[in-house]
């Protein structure tokens, strides 16, 4: 187990430690005897009692303290010698250590390049001073471009990286076909020995005229000037476009590829019929012969009236002889004369030039009359293409209405014609009957007429009621069996009939009838007239 310093031991190492940082480890020693600074021996407070451990500059010199060695408290160490980590006298680095490599050598020398021991901050260390091999006496490892030529690996070192001088950037010599252009000594350089590119074995440039085809920049190269044979003098093979004409294959070569000027991209003179319209020239060129199309054999562009029918434009074409105003001719826009176009054609009754159907003349250039189905504006109020005469709209094309004098099926149930309240058919077109409130004449009276009966009042028989001292006409019989009143519906009317049981009527049952009929006939107009409505 180890032993702990007494607690007086510990406080006095302190002040020693203390005392070391204020004054120094030379004012410490200069406090003590000459004698005991000359014998002293340094010792290391050590609480973990490590024997191994060094005395360093911040651990405090304790001197006389026998009995703490004993007692294991304090230890012998090393004040003075290599490695302490002081450097002393004789010494140009201490690091504490025994190791080289780090800069301070085991002999607590500084390490330096061309000392042989690689230090941290040295890529090599070979001992000399020579920069022809593998380590540079800046010890540095050698590589192509620092400058020193390296015995038996390079051929030269230039020290730069320009391709273009004496040595290459690989370090090797510059020579002719190394594929690199040695500035003014070299024209070209294309790495390799082939003598029909653009650079020659020499290292010359290859040139048109030379008489040899450099593959990769001539088409040809025939050794003259001339420009009119298979190869032009810039060593390309002549071509249509080229804006020279070869002798015996081309007529023209203008140097463009405008097919609308007086030379084709063909290289062929432009002429009518070739298909292709020459500017300034031709109006059209379809390359045919044909005058019925767009475009004439003397490639004028086909227009109407000029006496050729341009097929699928025109209907005709009579040249000079068209005409808008003549009946039956050729129109001036080459169309055939038709109904609609304003001139009364043979077929034609009216031809007004337009698709009203509403005018005097019909889309069909026949003339509008009532009972064509077209109401004609400013003559008929209506026309529904028949003849019956009992619909909404009469023959005569009048809307119908009450007082034309036609009775109007589902509507009316007469129609006199006239104004005239005290006919058989009123105003209303409804049969006249008693109780409608007209006095017809064979009544005396219809409804509060008083005034025609002397205030005497009207019965429902439409007849005066008589004086009160005029003896009343015997009480007609009760209704017998079979007797009342029987209704026939048909045909759009109602009818009925007043029976007895003795076969005939007073006139109260007269009355009581005509004023049945009455009020039927009024239900009747009434459902009529809603079912138009409807």
């Amino acid at each position: 187990m180890a032993k702990v310093a007494p607690t007086w031991c510990r406080i006095c190492t302190r002040v020693t430690v203390l005392l070391f940082a204020l004054l120094g480890t030379g004012a410490l020693a200069g406090a003590l005897p000459e004698a005991a600074a000359a014998t002293r021996q340094c010792f290391c407070h050590n609480f973990n009692n490590n024997a191994g451990e060094i005395c360093t500059s911040n651990q405090a010199i304790i001197e006389g303290h026998g009995n703490h060695v004993a007692d294991g408290d304090d230890l012998l160490g090393k004040c003075n010698g290599c490695g302490n980590g002081a450097p002393q006298a004789g010494e140009e680095c201490d690091d504490g250590n025994n190791q080289d490599g780090d800069g301070c050598d085991q002999n607590c020398q500084l390490e330096f390049c061309g000392d042989g021991d690689v230090d941290p901050f040295e890529g090599c260390d070979d001992g000399n001073t020579s920069n022809n091999d593998a380590c540079l006496n800046s010890c540095a490892d050698a590589t192509c471009g620092d400058g020193f030529t390296l015995t038996g690996t390079e051929e030269c070192d230039d020290g730069n990286a320009d391709p273009s001088d004496a040595c290459l950037s690989n370090c090797t010599a510059a020579t002719c076909g190394d594929g690199v252009l040695r500035v003014g000594v070299e024209a070209c350089d294309d790495g390799n020995r082939i003598d029909d590119d653009s650079c020659t074995n020499a290292c010359t440039v290859a040139s048109c005229g030379d008489g040899v085809v450099q593959s990769a920049a001539e088409e040809c190269d025939d050794a003259n000037t001339s420009n009119t044979d298979a190869c032009l003098s810039t060593c390309i093979a002549a071509s249509c476009g080229d804006g020279f004409v070869r002798a015996g294959v081309e007529t023209c070569d203008d140097g463009n590829n405008v097919d609308t000027d007086a030379c084709l991209p063909s290289c062929l003179d432009a002429r009518c019929g070739d298909g292709v319209v020459w500017q300034g020239v031709e109006a059209c060129d379809d390359g045919n012969a044909d005058n019925g199309d767009a475009c004439l054999d003397t490639c004028v562009s086909a227009t109407c009236g000029d006496g050729t029918i341009q097929a699928g434009v025109e209907e005709c074409d009579d040249g000079q002889a068209n005409s808008d105003l003549a009946p039956d001719a050729c129109r001036v826009n080459c169309l055939n004369a038709r109904c609609g176009d304003g001139v009364t054609d043979t077929g034609e009754a009216c031809d007004d030039g337009n698709l009203d159907n509403g005018d005097t003349c019909l889309n069909t250039c026949v003339p509008a009359s009532c009972g064509d189905g077209f109401v004609e504006a400013g003559a008929e109020s209506c026309d529904d293409g028949n003849r019956v005469d009992s619909d909404d709209c009469t023959n005569a094309c009048n809307q119908a209405r009450c007082g034309d004098g036609i009775v109007q099926a589902g509507a009316e149930l007469c129609d006199d014609g006239n104004l005239e309240n005290n006919d058989a058919c009123s105003n209303a077109c409804i049969p006249a009957s008693c109780g409608d409130g007209l006095l017809q004449t064979d009544e005396e009276c219809d409804g509060d007429e008083d005034r025609a009966c002397n205030g005497l009042g009207c019965a429902t028989t439409c007849r005066c009621n008589p004086e009160p001292n005029e003896q009343e006409g015997p009480t007609p019989p009760a209704p017998g069996p079979g007797a009342g009143v029987t209704f026939l519906e048909g045909s759009g009317s109602l009818s009925c009939s007043l029976q007895t049981g003795s076969g005939s009527t007073s006139r109260s049952a007269q009355a009581w009838t005509l004023l049945l009929l009455a009020g039927m006939a009024v239900g009747t107009v009434a459902a009529m007239r809603r079912r138009r409505s409807e």
